[in-house]
């Protein structure tokens, strides 16, 4: 099994179309099952990608016995910066600084 996400805020549809497109690479191979899920996750921060990314190996760990260490992402292992009330645009949407506000931004 491999899981693979493609994480998108742009409302550009980009991550629906690399995930399609690997698929369809991945779906030739003989012996390959493909399976496609999308999900919508708005307003994902990045501590939230870590904790769900770090979920997925605990899940693999424990079972499917994959030799992986969810404690890699572990939240203390990281550097972060936060830029306090930025606003980054649309964000493909159709939304305007007179409509929302600005919010806390990290970088892990």
């Amino acid at each position: 099994m491999i899981l693979t996400a493609f994480i998108c805020s742009s409302g550009q549809h980009r991550s629906v179309y690399f995930a399609e497109r690997m698929a369809g690479h991945l779906a030739i191979i003989d012996g390959v099952e493909v399976e496609v899920m999308h999900t919508a996750k708005p307003h994902w921060k990045p501590e939230t990608g870590l904790w769900a990314a770090r979920d997925i190996l605990k899940f693999l760990r424990y079972d499917y016995k994959w030799p992986v260490n969810p404690e890699i992402l572990n939240p203390e292992n990281f550097d972060y910066v936060i830029y306090r009330n930025w606003f980054l645009g649309s964000q493909g949407k159709k939304i305007k600084l007179v409509r929302t506000k600005p919010d806390d931004i990290s970088l892990i």
